[in-house]
């Protein structure tokens, strides 16, 4: 889960700011999955990665990340700043906590839910902003987290299926649905852009992949409160800045996020000494 958080932080910080151009994000989004489309078949190309016992299941888990950044972009649309949409996407551990238990019954504990609460807070803090009160921004924030939370319990509970069978069908519905508004978006990218591009879809697949191995190493209630790092890598970054030295509450929020992870890796590897 560690992983899939750096891997989500180059995507948003590193490559997502490298591009110059001003590219509809709807355009990105659909060439991230082509790459990670063709990465697939690059890395699994021995592999029947296209064949599934549950086609109608992966498909439904694959719109989820169509509605993830469609969600997104209706919270701003609707007004809302970058700061407050992704504000209002820190519900996410909470709703995993909750889809994890209506899909894959894996009730979680008291002290998880309260942890993931903890988290989830912290990282509002360490953002800086506030979710919108408004109806509409707020709603596609929850959108999107809904979104995100649903599809990681639905990949727990596609663990029977290989992994490249789960990460070629994630792809499948953004990139078909958007391929017919392509061309009504489309700004063909610089060099530059068309390698940040690239860099988004292969990291964007990788950062999936460890995502993958997370939900079927152990139930979602040990990987939800540790999502959160997800807002601590830009502040990190921020440390050696001394014209945007992160504030205060940003500093105690991050500090937040790490305990409660550091409590969860210590816990889940006491349980795991128990068991052997």
């Amino acid at each position: 889960m560690f992983l899939f958080a750096v891997g989500w932080f180059v995507v948003e910080n590193v490559f997502g700011h490298r591009i110059r151009q001003p590219i509809n994000l709807l355009q990105i989004v659909w060439c991230r999955y082509l790459v990670h489309i063709i990465v697939v078949m690059l890395v699994f190309h021995r592999q029947t990665f296209w064949r599934t016992g549950r086609p109608a299941y992966q498909l439904s888990r694959s719109v989820l990340m169509l509605t993830m950044p469609l969600g997104f972009v209706a919270a701003m649309l609707a007004g809302a700043s970058g700061g407050q949409a992704w504000a209002g996407f820190w519900v996410a551990p909470p709703l995993m906590l909750v889809f994890g238990w209506l899909i894959n019954h894996e009730p979680p504990r008291p002290m998880i839910v309260i942890l993931a609460c903890i988290s989830s807070m912290a990282a509002i803090a360490v953002i800086g902003s506030f979710p919108s009160l408004e109806i509409l921004p707020v709603t596609g924030s929850i959108i999107m987290a809904a979104s995100f939370a649903a599809y990681v319990a639905m990949t727990r509970s596609l663990q029977s299926e290989q992994i490249a069978t789960n990460l070629f069908y994630t792809a499948m519905v953004p990139f078909v649905v958007l391929a017919p508004v392509m061309p009504f978006v489309w700004v063909t990218p610089g060099l530059h852009d068309a390698f940040a591009i690239i860099g988004i879809g292969v990291t964007g697949f990788v950062s999936l992949y460890f995502l993958d191995l997370a939900t079927g190493a152990s139930p979602i209630a040990f990987t939800a409160p540790i999502l959160p790092l997800l807002a601590v890598f830009p502040l990190l970054t921020a440390l050696g800045d001394t014209e945007g030295f992160p504030t205060w509450s940003a500093l105690f929020g991050a500090t937040a996020i790490i305990a409660v992870a550091a409590f969860c890796l210590l816990s889940g590897n006491q349980k795991s000494r128990a068991l052997s």
